[in-house]
């Protein structure tokens, strides 16, 4: 085991002798590489360059079961389920936008990951390149936040407990969670999750309910 501290452009490594020696040459390596560099050099892009995400008072969860519609166990046995949070929703959502744009697809091994203007992420899995790209770029829609770069990557090697097996999935709820903040986007109810509002909308079904989401 061994340690590292730096002060004023020291570097003092301690620990073990058969240890140091591997510690040393990572850390001058390191030391040479960023020496004198903002950390937004190292990784490409300038510091203020990089955008921070505010407080997100409203996101919309979208669940997906390999079931479409209840009794949701069958056998005593759990269907597949995968859900989506799509971050800063739209206002004023309808049930028939959501289930529009939230449809039945393939999940699988593909994953489409989005980066925002609102310097969040999403990510979707679905059973090919396509399907992954069509899927994010229709659940988007829903959200205030543009798409500035995406990309598809293919699980080549996992644990075999984590191998994704392409499976239909269909919707099932869309819930919708606020937290209000006040004028300087400090969350009201501070860090307590029970000062959260919810609403949740069947898509298996037409609910009985269909005024606008908040």
């Amino acid at each position: 085991m061994t340690g590292l501290v730096k002060s004023q452009g020291d570097i003092v490594i301690f620990g073990r002798q058969r240890d140091i020696k591997l510690a040393i040459l990572q850390a001058i390596s390191a030391q040479r590489q960023i020496w004198n560099k903002d950390v937004g050099q190292i990784v490409g892009m300038p510091t203020e360059d990089l955008p921070r995400a505010k407080h997100m008072d409203r996101k919309l969860v979208v669940l997906f079961k390999s079931v479409e519609k209840p009794p949701w166990r069958i056998n005593g046995i759990n269907p597949k389920s995968v859900d989506y949070s799509i971050p800063d929703c739209k206002q004023g959502l309808t049930y028939e936008q959501i289930k529009e744009i939230c449809r039945a697809f393939t999940w699988g091994k593909f994953r489409c990951t989005a980066f925002l203007d609102n310097a969040r992420q999403m990510a979707v899995y679905a059973a090919s390149k396509e399907e992954a790209e069509e899927v994010m770029q229709r659940l988007v829609t829903l959200s205030t936040a543009q798409i500035i770069r995406l990309s598809v990557t293919e699980e080549i090697k996992v644990n075999v407990n984590q191998i994704k097996i392409a499976t239909r999935v269909y919707p099932c709820y869309a819930t919708l969670v606020t937290e209000p903040t006040d004028i300087l986007g400090v969350p009201v109810g501070g860090k307590q999750a029970y000062k959260r509002r919810r609403r949740r909308l069947d898509l298996y079904r037409q609910p009985t309910d269909l005024s606008p989401l908040g």
